[in-house]
């Protein structure tokens, strides 16, 4: 995704995303519903264009380093609050 590329995959690779689907990737649990999807992306360059585009927003929103550090932080925070505390 973070590359531009449209994602299809299973519950399992879509739950940490925080994403509806179709929204840079697509979840699909069903085999033949995932190989219509891939086969849908791979028919059609505007929809794989597009897909792709999603996705790597998706990341450079929610998991860009700048987000990541902040979430870090409150961890950390968190865990000293939380020794402070005994």
């Amino acid at each position: 995704m973070a590359m531009g590329v449209p994602v299809v995959c299973s519950h399992i690779g879509f739950k940490g995303l925080g994403i509806d689907d179709g929204q840079g990737a697509y979840m699909r649990t069903d085999p033949t519903a995932f190989a219509e999807a891939v086969n849908s992306l791979l028919a059609s360059q505007a929809l794989r264009e597009s897909v792709g585009r999603q996705g790597m927003q998706v990341v450079q929103n929610s998991f860009n380093w700048d987000k990541i550090a902040l979430k870090l932080e409150g961890y950390f925070e968190e865990v000293r609050d939380t020794h402070r505390a005994k």
